[in-house]
């Protein structure tokens, strides 16, 4: 990683006197002390006063944010806007990020990731890496969205106007305030969070203030458990896939404080409650989980197969996925075949469920997802559902969820019901 500070700066004022005639006075020198600049954090201030960008022509971050990118997975805009006084408040192995004020919108540039050949990041750019509190100005060129975060993909050789004291520009969340679009970019820290979730999109969720389940992603996570304190001295809000998430890049883990002492001890989950008889608990039933708060599982003796006992009444009110897990692990190999089956009574034209299977290697790594092809029908009576998938090479666990969808006028009533009973997962060994 270069150090060198980027080499631009005013130009040297040249004065001169001629005399018409008579031999020369003593001359008092001018105050210029004024004109001079501060130099004390650049190497060399001497640029042609050509290559200085006109501050009358500044745009801002707010104006590149309001652009429309074209559709597609990572769209590319050319544009051609000069930036003016952004400060960078963090620099990583692939960009930096900049704000226009302690308060101010904030935007990545992205130089792109080094290679082992040494192609990408800074050896490509034209100029030196940028260092955190240097504020610079820079022409942008193009415009751009990788998974849903939007950054500068393409600038001019900045230019060096100063420095600052950036930690002003952090943004403290520990209130509960939530990353949102509208904090994108900017450099944040939270105190006392708690792990809620861990493992989830490669990171963990955390509990903080009045907000909940927000995800962290650390590049060099150290473990983590459920009930670790957290302290989060610097991380970016990045928006990737829709979620906007704490980030903090590798190389930078010193900004995050894990406190495992605080940890609970995790629930023992079994089978033993597949037939939804026990509700010691409810929302969720001993032996599930909800992943999200947008439904309710709750006691139903309405409705139960073999009408006995109690099924489990889904309830949802959001278009967007919903999961209900079962907690435990079943144990198995890999080569065979996972079977899992369920009843159903869905007599809801507005929802439909279906049944997945998640297979982990032998640190309950995640190795894939795979999704029934049949989802429930609306009609009267249980229902039989059933699928049946190959243990892909390294399973050595499987778990369930049922995911449940909106379907038909669900946006108008606002929310869909389905029962379900009886789960089961049998595991059919490979040949030798």
């Amino acid at each position: 990683m270069q150090t060198g500070i980027i080499n631009w700066g005013l130009p040297v004022l040249l004065m001169s006197c001629l005399l018409a005639c008579g031999p020369e006075p003593e001359q008092q020198q001018p105050d210029l002390s004024f004109q001079q600049p501060d130099t004390s954090h650049t190497v060399d201030p001497g640029l042609p006063q050509e290559d200085v960008p006109n501050n009358s022509n500044c745009s801002t971050i707010d104006a590149l944010l309001a652009k429309q990118l074209p559709s597609g997975d990572n769209p590319k805009l050319p544009v051609y806007e000069q930036l003016c006084d952004v400060a960078v408040t963090q620099v990583y192995h692939s960009g930096f990020f900049i704000q226009e004020s302690p308060d101010g919108r904030a935007t990545e540039v992205y130089v792109g990731y080094p290679t082992a050949t040494g192609e990408g990041g800074w050896l490509n750019t034209g100029y030196p890496q940028p260092q955190r509190g240097q504020i610079l100005d820079m022409v942008v060129t193009e415009w751009a969205a990788y998974k849903g975060h939007e950054e500068i993909t393409k600038i001019e050789p900045p230019v060096l106007k100063g420095t600052a004291d950036v930690s002003t520009y952090t943004l403290d969340l520990s209130a509960g305030i939530v990353p949102s679009e509208e904090f994108e970019s900017r450099l944040v820290s939270v105190s006392n969070a708690t792990v809620s979730e861990t493992d989830v999109k490669g990171g963990v969720r955390m509990d903080y203030g009045t907000a909940q389940g927000v995800l962290l992603f650390v590049e060099e996570m150290s473990t983590v458990c459920v009930g670790a304190t957290v302290q989060v001295n610097e991380a970016i809000i990045i928006e990737h896939d829709g979620e906007h998430e704490l980030k903090v890049f590798s190389g930078q883990e010193s900004n995050v404080a894990i406190d495992i002492s605080t940890c609970v001890e995790p629930e023992e989950y079994d089978d033993s409650n597949w037939d939804f008889e026990d509700w010691t608990t409810s929302n969720p039933p001993p032996g599930f989980i909800n992943q999200t708060d947008d439904f309710n599982a709750t006691q139903s003796t309405s409705f139960a197969h073999g009408d006995v006992g109690s099924s489990c009444l889904l309830t949802w009110t959001s278009k967007q996925n919903q999961d209900f897990l079962a907690g435990h692990y079943k144990p198995a190999g890999e080569g065979g075949d996972y079977t899992i089956s369920m009843w159903v009574h869905d007599e809801d034209p507005n929802g439909r469920v279906r049944m997945a299977i998640v297979f982990y290697d032998p640190a309950k790594q995640k190795i894939e997802t795979k999704y029934a092809s049949k989802y429930s029908k609306d009609e009267p009576g249980w229902q039989y559902l059933t699928y049946t998938r190959t243990a892909p090479e390294g399973t050595a666990y499987a778990r369930i969820f049922i995911r449940m969808y909106d379907a038909s006028d669900f946006t108008n009533v606002g929310y869909a019901t389905v029962h379900i009973d009886d789960i089961s997962l049998e595991y059919t060994p490979g040949a030798p």
